[in-house]
């Protein structure tokens, strides 16, 4: 992702450019939608799934738990670069018995644990073409700004890892 690299928030609200956060005002024809539909981000998340070792044999009906969930919720942001889609990320505010699930082996989070407490975590991050790190700098910015979350890490040697992520200094 490069500078001129654009997001799309969740909600529709503002598009951010640069990965700065600036918010400019989206159209308001009645024939321009505000917020990409669900099935418009369904798509885009599955197509880069698709360009990830990782997710390319995930079963249709498992797109049911791991994707719709944040989309409904609003709690997810689709990262572009110019007129294609990079990146998307997904978090989830978990309750005390969803955390513990997601500490195990192959976690599998329910529709309903998405939003059940105050426990802040990113879920996903797929970005298969290398912009991890600025979709990260630029959610610590914007959506997870001034807030404290946790997400899994994958070391050099494969195992799973807890990285807590401390809020940005304003």
């Amino acid at each position: 992702m490069t500078e001129t690299a654009k997001t799309e928030a969740a909600g529709g609200n503002s598009r951010a450019h640069g990965g700065a956060g600036e918010d400019t005002a989206q159209p308001t024809s009645p024939n321009i939608p505000r917020n990409p539909p669900p099935d418009a981000v369904l798509g885009q998340v599955v197509w880069l799934m698709m360009n990830m070792p990782r997710y390319r044999h995930v079963f249709l009906a498992d797109l049911e738990w791991m994707v719709l969930p944040p989309i409904l919720l609003n709690q997810y942001r689709l990262f572009r670069a110019g007129d294609h889609i990079v990146a998307f990320a997904a978090w989830a505010y978990l309750s005390e018995e969803a955390e513990a699930r997601l500490q195990e082996p192959n976690p599998r989070l329910a529709p309903t644990d998405w939003k059940s407490g105050d426990r802040l975590w990113l879920i996903d991050l797929h970005a298969p073409f290398g912009q991890q790190e600025l979709a990260l700098k630029e959610l610590g910015e914007t959506a997870l700004k001034g807030k404290t979350y946790k997400m899994h890490r994958w070391t050099a040697q494969g195992r799973q890892t807890v990285e807590i992520v401390p809020q940005a200094n304003s």
